[in-house]
């Protein structure tokens, strides 16, 4: 938990997006539809990989994605393994302006090129094979209609981590989230994402009639939350601050 705190402030890394490992991208794409997000379809890599993204205004993303040929490079077959311990967040990406002085503060660490895109910063501590620090060489523009969910979310809020209890990592102090049980296999365990009105994002969800979705309210603001298995494996808080 220290380090990964650390990680956040040495140097400043925001959240720039997550990975949700789903075996069928069109069944994925129909479910985060019907919970009221508008997808930006990616496209299938060279390696077999491929995604289509929920895109906020705040930079940050969600990103589904699948290896659609199996295993047959190093990273399709880490997919391919999480998989079969089920769907969910595989990958969480942080955002850095300089990959290479922020390996000056972690020089455990690897950089790789990809192309004219992005550099990747990965950790060479097994335990955070998860986790890796991107910077965008060539900036990605988006058409702002992307940013227009049903459900009103304008970015990602908090990420939470499994450690030895649910803990969320917000760009501020962690919170202890009560109530549910670490799973060592999947360190990432769900998100929140703010919204800019609760009834909306709740009026734009549809799922079965036997899931109730009860807004609660606490000192951050109004919120409630989408279980994993309706949303191939991620918990996803919809919170409106107050």
């Amino acid at each position: 938990m220290l380090l990964l705190l650390a990680l956040l402030v040495c140097p400043p890394s925001p959240v720039d997006h997550m990975a949700v490992a789903v075996r069928s991208l069109d069944d994925a794409r129909v479910t985060y539809g019907n919970l009221g997000f508008r997808l930006k379809q990616g496209r299938v890599h060279a390696n077999g990989l491929n995604n289509a993204f929920a895109k906020f205004e705040s930079g940050d993303y969600l990103e589904l994605i699948t290896p659609e040929r199996g295993a047959n490079d190093a990273l399709t077959t880490k997919y391919v393994q999480f998989l079969e311990r089920g769907e969910g967040p595989a990958f969480l990406a942080l955002k850095s302006d300089d990959v290479k002085g922020f390996r000056r503060c972690h020089p455990q660490t690897k950089v790789q090129r990809h192309g004219k895109a992005f550099d990747i910063l990965t950790f060479d501590e097994p335990n955070l094979d998860w986790l890796f620090v991107i910077e965008y060489l060539d900036p990605v523009a988006d058409d702002p209609a992307l940013f227009d969910h049903p459900n009103t979310a304008v970015g990602i809020d908090t990420v939470w981590i499994a450690v030895a209890r649910y803990e969320e990592i917000p760009h501020g102090d962690p919170a202890i989230r009560p109530r549910l049980v670490a799973d060592d296999s999947k360190p990432i365990v769900g998100v929140t994402l703010s919204v800019r009105s609760i009834e909306a994002a709740r009026g734009a969800i549809r799922l079965p009639e036997s899931l109730e979705l009860a807004i609660r309210i606490d000192e951050r603001g109004r919120s409630f939350i989408v279980p994993p298995g309706s949303t191939h494996g991620l918990w996803i808080e919809f919170l409106e601050r107050n």
